[in-house]
């Protein structure tokens, strides 16, 4: 069990990190962080990152293809793309079961050390996949939060005297924190800010008005996450890249 507490202050430090290392990399300082102040074992830490970061990209990529299409598309071609995107939201669970129909993922009582390690994370990440009731959640949640965010653009839209609907917002959101994860570059920057221009101003803004939009973004949203996560950086200390072999944790910090 990590306190809810603490486990938002890990997230925002992988979230930081994450900004900071290619591909979101700095997100798997997570399962050390857990592991050096809850117990954790490293490899169920692994597969709950994994799993995360792997079905949000999904619903990210989802959610903002869907919204773009209906700038760009007809209606019916949109509803059509929505259908698709309904059933891919349940993909973590149906990609699992056709994935285990074809391999059985198992731990030989001889491995041990990081191979060890790496086929726990995968029975863990399986069992996580073949949870119907954990991915409906998780994508309830991951949609509010998606709304949440799409509405702060859609305030700062409004900030400037502008106006976009709400589900542009929500693209330009869904869309570049896609591009962002998958970029090379510190925090995204660029490719990143590229994207939630482009949708505003296809949302019908205009070229001013979403690039300002675009750094109100970078300093009323990334700047304050970033903030905290250094924080919790602080508070949580350095990860310990230690050995994780199901036993003997680390002791956990006052």
């Amino acid at each position: 069990h990590v306190p809810f507490v603490r486990m938002n202050w890990v997230d925002l430090a992988g979230q930081t990190l994450s900004w900071l290392t290619p591909a979101a990399s700095g997100d798997l300082s997570r399962p050390y962080l857990w592991r050096n102040h809850d117990r954790v074992p490293v490899s169920a830490g692994v597969a709950t990152v994994v799993y995360e970061r792997l079905v949000t990209i999904v619903q990210l990529s989802i959610v903002g293809g869907v919204l773009t299409a209906a700038v760009y598309l007809p209606a019916a071609e949109t509803a059509g793309l929505a259908v698709a995107g309904l059933i891919l939201l349940a993909s973590p669970w149906w990609a699992t079961r056709i994935v285990r129909h074809f391999f059985t993922t198992g731990i030989p009582p001889e491995r041990h050390g990081l191979v060890g390690g790496i086929l726990r994370s995968l029975v863990q990440l399986e069992e996580l996949g073949l949870s119907p009731r954990l991915g409906a959640v998780f994508a309830f949640y991951s949609l509010i939060i998606f709304a949440v965010s799409g509405f702060q653009i859609l305030l700062l839209v409004w900030g400037l005297g502008a106006g976009v609907t709400l589900g542009v917002a929500i693209a330009a959101y869904c869309v570049s924190q896609v591009i962002g994860s998958v970029s090379t570059l510190p925090f995204g920057i660029g490719a990143a800010d590229v994207t939630t221009a482009a949708l505003l101003v296809a949302g019908g803004l205009t070229k001013v008005d979403a690039v300002a939009v675009t750094v109100l973004v970078r300093v009323a949203m990334t700047l304050p996450l970033g903030m905290a996560g250094a924080v919790g950086i602080m508070l949580l200390g350095r990860p310990r890249l230690l050995e994780d072999d199901g036993a003997a944790p680390a002791p956990v910090s006052p």
